[in-house]
């Protein structure tokens, strides 16, 4: 690993909220806009992302159509992996494990919620998780996480109150030699 990798998944995808803002602000000539459409467009579909096409769909309606077919199949296969995620944390769950023997596959929910940039379910979710870690440096982690899913949507505030909550953990005593 060289001195800037990091084990961070690298989720959302700041590439996605990059080429929305670029059309937003129609920066770029009509030609160019065409191409971070299209861009943009094979990303969603390549990663299975339906909320974050509902989410553009809505932010930028003139410039993405929205495609109910797409979209409903996009959906379908997020919905089978949240399905497959949920039942391992029901497993975990009813097998009456420790808040600890959960807390990793609601980490891994909150992560693919985060990687289909599903804003309020990922928030809630890590929140959970936030709910079941004892440690203060799982405790940071997760908070910012939380800070850059609000960066992706430009929330600073958000972001600011996020980063306050890092810097109590911090001040606590954060166990960052793991």
């Amino acid at each position: 690993m060289s001195e800037f990798d990091s084990d961070v998944p690298k989720i959302p995808d700041y590439t996605l909220s990059e080429k929305q803002f670029l059309l937003s602000k129609n920066l770029d000539n009509a030609g160019h806009r065409e191409e971070l459409v299209k861009e943009l467009l094979e990303s969603i579909k390549e990663k299975k992302l339906a909320p974050y096409y509902k989410y553009l769909t809505s932010e930028l309606p003139e410039i993405v159509r929205f495609d109910q077919t797409l979209y409903s199949s996009l959906k379908n296969e997020n919905e089978k992996q949240i399905a497959e995620l949920n039942k391992k944390i029901k497993d975990a769950e009813e097998d009456d494990e420790t808040k600890d023997e959960i807390l990793p596959s609601t980490i891994r929910l909150a992560e693919y919620y985060t990687e289909i940039i599903d804003k309020q379910n990922a928030i809630a979710t890590y929140k959970k998780a936030l709910e079941l870690t004892q440690s203060t440096g799982s405790k940071i982690d997760i908070l910012l996480t939380l800070a850059r899913i609000e960066f992706f949507f430009n929330d600073y505030p958000a972001v600011a109150k996020y980063l306050d909550q890092v810097k109590a953990q911090i001040d606590k005593g954060g166990d960052w030699e793991r």
